[in-house]
């Protein structure tokens, strides 16, 4: 199925370590995406987001956030985190439509 394929299809969200602030709490939510910790992780991510507004980590925390909710989706079932994972690709797509990741909120 559809969200299946996109959930296999898994991006790795590289960046150049970095001792400034922001780069260090991106890695630090990373930990949480990557580890399957999706509840924490989207607790996390808005604080990142809040603390680290238009930094250049904010593309890949908006996938990341709408993969969680996919995860979550599939996991539970439950249609508010798939409803929430397209609202994050849509905006998405409208923010970044030239993004390489962009394949994923079609």
């Amino acid at each position: 199925n559809y969200i299946g394929d996109i959930l296999e299809k898994n991006i790795r969200y590289e960046f150049k370590p970095s001792d400034d602030i922001a780069t260090q709490d991106f890695q630090k939510i990373r930990k949480l995406y990557t580890a399957g910790d999706h509840k924490n992780f989207l607790k996390a991510q808005k604080i990142f987001l809040k603390k680290n507004p238009k930094s250049k980590y904010e593309e890949m925390v908006y996938h990341m956030e709408a993969e969680t909710y996919l995860a979550l989706y599939k996991q539970e079932n439950e249609k508010t985190f798939f409803d929430k994972s397209l609202k994050i690709y849509d905006s998405l797509l409208a923010k970044y439509p030239q993004s390489p990741v962009a394949e994923r909120t079609l």
